[in-house]
């Protein structure tokens, strides 16, 4: 229950006692005169001057109308003001949440791009060792396919070296085998 609501029902449980008590204590000692000499007491001066309870009545009720439309209003703006200052400081919080996301973010993306940097470098270098490596093997080359090919020349000269011995062993052979027959 809200606090405006207890006090709704505080004053009109005050003004009930009120009624309560007027009925009770005043209602009896209330004496009318009419208009043709006639007195009433009691609840009978009540229904004989109903004209003026009624006009009493009436302006309670406007008079009570307009401060509870009054205390409505400033209690509608009071509440409207609570949620204006609730929004706003959710606002205010989301904007600092919102705030420390995006820090977040960044930091997170310049850690990335560090990591990504620091990739490229490396690849860099990588490629570097392997131009060098390529570089190297190039000029390598030449002296080692020009090795291949003495070497290459020197086993032919071999092979004609050793097809000449062979040959002439055969020869012998075949000497020594006529000169012992």
């Amino acid at each position: 229950m809200s606090a405006r609501l207890a006090v709704l029902c505080i004053g009109l449980a005050l003004v009930a006692v009120l009624g309560a008590w007027l009925h009770l204590s005043v209602v009896p000692d209330i004496a009318w005169i009419a208009h043709r000499g006639g007195v009433y007491t009691g609840w009978g001066a009540i229904r004989a001057a109903w004209p003026v309870y009624a006009t009493a009545g009436a302006l309670l009720g406007l008079l009570g109308i307009l401060v509870g439309v009054f205390v409505g209003e400033t209690a509608r703006e009071r509440d409207a003001l609570a949620r204006i200052a609730t929004a706003e400081a959710r606002a205010t919080l989301a904007e600092e949440d919102a705030q420390h996301a995006q820090a977040e973010a960044e930091a997170a993306l310049a850690a990335q791009r560090q990591r990504a940097e620091r990739a490229e470098q490396k690849a860099r270098q990588r490629e570097a060792a392997a131009e060098q490596a390529r570089r190297d093997a190039a000029a390598q080359l030449p002296p080692v396919y020009q090795r291949i090919t003495e070497l290459t020349e020197d086993n032919a000269l071999l092979k004609r070296r050793l097809a000449g011995a062979l040959e002439s062993l055969e020869r012998r052979k075949r000497q020594v085998k006529e000169l012992r027959q």
